[in-house]
């Protein structure tokens, strides 16, 4: 033990006892990751929470940002998996291994405050949409894009099917039901009430569903709210991850055959949704 003369019995009594070494992991958050993905990340590779604990912080735990009282104000909540989805920002943080999941929850919210800024807020209100529904429409971006180059026209796609609505109401966008079958359809035990299934189905639903389906970057961000100028309403995607972009409904037609003769070279029979 370390002792001077200076100390009183008090700090005497404390150097004496045994010291607590709390170890940190660094956790990085790839982009795209669902919420079940982040949280089986968190518990079952560094042993960080348990899940139980992190489905009720981020369902019920009273977090103070203005997104969350928006979120609820903008009655964003029904039917939705999880309530925080689309906000848990994905980076690299360095964690307590003993850390709770409140700490943990709460320092991705803050990572999130940081990055999506007021002058983004107020573009979304420009584009006549809440800051949830471009946190959505990310999220689609970032799983429909195979690169960040390529997020701003998959955005312009999604835009140009938003602001033409009365001929193309549905964004029919494959990612949506991706998420319904490998997350939504687990988390209910493969029994989801009708309504969840509405609320993400993009073929089956007008405009966009009812949360993100994802946590996006950055990148998906700041492509949600600057898509290219684009004319197009259509595209499709090979296995070699070439996006086809079509205007019209017969030149989609067209690309879905050049995305299948692709494809084909790789064994594969019709087209990769997910």
């Amino acid at each position: 033990y370390s002792v001077n003369g200076m100390m009183n019995y008090d700090t005497l009594l404390g150097e004496f006892k045994e010291k607590i070494v709390f170890s940190t992991v660094d956790v990085t958050i790839p982009e795209g990751y669902t919420t079940d993905e982040i949280i089986d990340l968190f518990v079952n590779q560094y042993g960080i929470g348990t899940r139980e604990g992190f489905v009720d912080v981020i369902q019920n735990y009273d977090f103070d940002y203005w997104f969350i009282d928006e979120l609820e104000q903008n009655g964003r909540m029904e039917n939705r998996v999880y309530r925080l989805d689309g906000y848990l920002f994905p980076d690299t943080y360095q964690f307590y291994t003993s850390t709770s999941e409140v700490t943990v929850i709460g320092k991705m919210l803050k990572r999130f405050s940081q990055i999506f800024t007021k002058e983004y807020r107020n573009q979304c209100a420009e584009f006549g949409y809440s800051v949830d529904e471009m946190i959505t429409l990310a999220s689609m971006i970032e799983k429909e894009a195979a690169s960040p180059s390529e997020f701003f026209l998959v955005s312009s796609v999604f835009h140009n099917r938003l602001s033409n609505a009365s001929e193309y109401p549905m964004l029919q966008s494959c990612t949506t039901n991706n998420f319904i079958w490998d997350y939504v359809e687990p988390y209910y035990n493969d029994n989801v009430p009708q309504a969840v299934l509405d609320a993400y189905d993009t073929y089956d639903r007008n405009g966009l569903p009812i949360g993100a389906i994802a946590n996006a970057g950055s990148d998906a961000f700041d492509a949600s709210l600057h898509p290219n100028d684009t004319p197009y309403y259509f595209f499709v995607t090979d296995v070699e991850y070439t996006h086809y972009y079509a205007v019209t409904y017969q030149q989609h037609l067209a690309n879905i055959e050049k995305a299948k003769a692709v494809n084909a070279k790789h064994g594969i029979n019709g087209l990769v949704t997910g």
